[in-house]
């Protein structure tokens, strides 16, 4: 490697599923030592998901070298050391009742996120299957699931949505369900995975939320270096200078990110920050 070719991030973001955690849902030894180098080289390291807080993997969670986080794509800037919101983008109660009422009309599983944690209505839990799931990944999904009898009660009260979630929508119900959603202004739609959709503020996302944390830490776009594989991640690598698609991300993923790692099969951000950036 030669020192024109070497990255110099001040800030490295990366998602969780389909990036930094490979197919196992799980965090491998040299991801976790790949971020150990950047905090010694003073490179800071932020985790930008779609899951809440108590969804991330305990091996992410103990990372001391990880001091912020974004949650729920974009919704939450947390703050770990100090254990406090930064920042917070929540949905509309309007807007979140509409897409409520449009989920409940069809056989769908979801769940509403508050304040990082999960809330889903005992109605919708026959439409729900652990297959949705990986293994691995499920055992993280339970760690925040409060089950209660009136969602629209959980819409009254004072406090801050951050995103519906809808892990599966069968396919039979897809095309009626989209021509639904429609009719709803002011949120951001996202499906990081198939037949999956996620519910955001309308402008909502990890590419806002990393603007706010990098506003604090006087760091420039440019100085950003940005993993990702989903179409929830696609704000995040165009606003980063330095953005990085996953070998597994989608094909339009990859025609938007300045560079491709292998995929995360493969520790894709291991290697890449090795080969351009740890040297």
């Amino acid at each position: 490697m030669t020192t024109e070719h070497r990255l110099l991030p001040r800030l490295v973001a990366v998602d969780l599923d389909g990036t930094f955690l490979n197919q196992d849902s799980l965090v491998t030894r040299a991801n976790l030592h790949a971020v150990k180098e950047l905090n010694a080289m003073g490179i800071e390291f932020v985790v930008t998901s779609g899951r809440i807080l108590p969804r991330f993997p305990q091996d992410v969670l103990s990372l001391e070298e990880m001091r912020f986080a974004i949650t729920a794509n974009g919704a939450s800037l947390i703050d770990l050391q100090e254990n406090k919101e930064l920042f917070s983008d929540p949905l509309p109660k309007e807007t979140a009742a509409q897409v409520v009422d449009a989920v409940t009309s069809f056989p769908i599983y979801f769940e509403i996120y508050v304040e990082n944690q999960a809330y889903t209505d005992e109605k919708a839990l026959c439409f729900y299957s652990d297959s949705f799931y990986s293994p691995n990944r499920l055992k993280a999904m339970n760690q925040s699931k409060n089950i209660i009898s009136d969602i629209q009660e959980l819409l009254q009260r004072d406090c801050r949505i951050q995103k519906i979630f809808l892990p599966h929508v069968e396919k039979e119900y897809i095309r009626a369900f989209e021509e639904k959603l429609v009719s709803i202004k002011g949120v951001e739609i996202t499906n990081p995975f198939p037949y999956h959709y996620e519910f955001t503020k309308q402008g909502c996302n990890k590419a806002n939320c990393l603007r706010q944390l990098c506003n604090r830490l006087d760091i420039l776009p440019k100085d950003i270096m940005a993993f990702g594989d989903a179409n929830n991640d696609s704000a995040m690598l165009r606003f980063a200078g330095m953005s990085v698609a996953m070998g597994n991300a989608d094909e339009e993923i990859r025609k938007q990110a300045r560079f491709t790692a292998k995929s995360n099969a493969e520790d894709g951000v291991a290697q890449f920050l090795q080969q351009y950036v740890l040297q």
